[in-house]
Parts: C-alpha cells; sequence; structure tokens
C-alpha cells in the first residue's frame, strides 16, 4: 500500500510539473502575441502615416497642376468662344438658338414628334 502512495505523489509532483510548464509555455506564447500585436499596430500606424504622406503630396501636386492650368493664356478668349459655339446636335452654325424665335418651337416640336414615334414604335415591338 506505501508503493501505492508513492506512486500516487509520484503522479501528483509531475502533474503538477506538467501543469506548471504548460502554463510557462502559454505565458511565453502571451508574450510573444503581445509583443507581434504590438509590432502589428507600429507597422499599421508607419504605413497609414505614409499613406497619408503621400495623400498629401498628391494633393499639393494636383492643386499646382490646377493653379497652372488657371494660368494659361488666352483663357478669356477660349470662354467666348465657347459661349458662341453651336450646341447640342440640332444647332444650326450661326450660334446658339434662340429660346424665342419660331425656329427654336419647330425644333422643339420635330423632337417631340420624332419621340412619341419612338416611343410608340417600342411599345408595338414590345
Amino acid at each position: 500500500m506505501t508503493d501505492l502512495v508513492q506512486q500516487l505523489e509520484h503522479m501528483r509532483v509531475r502533474m503538477n510539473q506538467q501543469a506548471q510548464h504548460e502554463a510557462n509555455l502559454v505565458a511565453e506564447l502571451s508574450d510573444a502575441l503581445r509583443a507581434t500585436d504590438h509590432q502589428l499596430l507600429e507597422d499599421v500606424r508607419t504605413l497609414a502615416a505614409e499613406h497619408e504622406a503621400r495623400r498629401a503630396t498628391i494633393l499639393c501636386e494636383l492643386q499646382m497642376l490646377a493653379a497652372r492650368l488657371n494660368a494659361l493664356p488666352g483663357r478669356e478668349q477660349d470662354a467666348n468662344a465657347l459661349s458662341n459655339a453651336p450646341r447640342g446636335m440640332l444647332a444650326s452654325g450661326d450660334g446658339p438658338p434662340s429660346p424665342h424665335g419660331s425656329d427654336w418651337e419647330q425644333r422643339s416640336a420635330h423632337i417631340r414628334d420624332a419621340l412619341a414615334t419612338h416611343l410608340q414604335r417600342r411599345a408595338l415591338a414590345g
């Protein structure tokens, strides 16, 4: 019986040693994970700062480009030429159509008729 008690005591000591060893391993793993997590956080912060720096550089370059484009010579001439240019598919080469003339009314009526015809054909086909 003493032999059995000794074996049980020996088994208890081994189990305590094993439990202590496993607790040490878990603590080491926890420390390693904490260090890795800290390093990952630092890496993310570094990447975010680099990204913000790149964005700021790009924004500055775009602002300089916009300033250079606004400083191009002859911008008033281009604006006048565009305001006098024909607009749309139905505009004539004489300038923008007058909204008060009969030509404008005829064009509007033609567009309405063409649209109505198109919609009727679609309705019949579909």
